[in-house]
């Protein structure tokens, strides 16, 4: 597969809306919702350098800036949350300026503030992302909705040497078995 094809036809700005003040929203603050604060508590207690978290644990997000930290969205699937969100700001940017909603933006936006943070689009979609499947890779079924983990380093001892060892790991899982 070779990916989203460049001229294929976007998301319209009613579909986009829909998809995100729908499904994807209400599932998304039911699985963070509950744990975005004890997550910035174990970030600020523990500090780590590196956050990854799955591709709707938005919370792992939310510490990983509350802390400073880099943060990196892991897919465990196709990314079609990616292409929703660039038609839905594409769509966006069309629209006359009193109807930019964007609960998508709100909700992240309204948690960072929380701690000090102000909303950028790394909040939704990660300063980067790890994809370690293979692009053919479409599993049916998945267990979790999403998964962050912690990583802090530590700094060697030898000039110009950084060691890397992950001291502590810290896995929050969003959501129980799929149903």
């Amino acid at each position: 597969m070779s990916g989203i094809r460049p001229n294929r036809e976007r998301l319209s700005w009613e579909q986009a809306s829909r998809v995100f003040d729908d499904p994807v929203l209400p599932q998304a603050r039911r699985s963070n919702d509950p744990m975005t604060e004890d997550l910035v508590a174990v970030a600020r207690a523990w500090r780590p350098d590196l956050a990854l978290w799955g591709a709707k644990a938005f919370a792992g997000a939310v510490a990983a800036e509350a802390v400073g930290a880099v943060h990196a969205r892991v897919l465990y699937s196709v990314g079609v949350h990616t292409r929703m969100r660039t038609d839905f700001l594409h769509a966006k940017a069309l629209q006359p300026p009193e109807q930019r909603t964007d609960a998508m933006r709100d909700w992240p936006a309204d948690w960072a503030g929380r701690y000090g943070v102000e909303f950028s689009e790394d909040l939704v979609d990660g300063r980067f992302t790890l994809a370690p499947l293979p692009e053919a890779f479409r599993p049916h079924a998945w267990p979790v909705t999403g998964i962050t983990v912690l990583v802090r380093c530590d700094r060697g001892h030898r000039a110009g040497l950084e060691k890397t060892s992950a001291q502590r790991l810290i896995t929050t899982e969003t959501a129980g078995p799929a149903r």
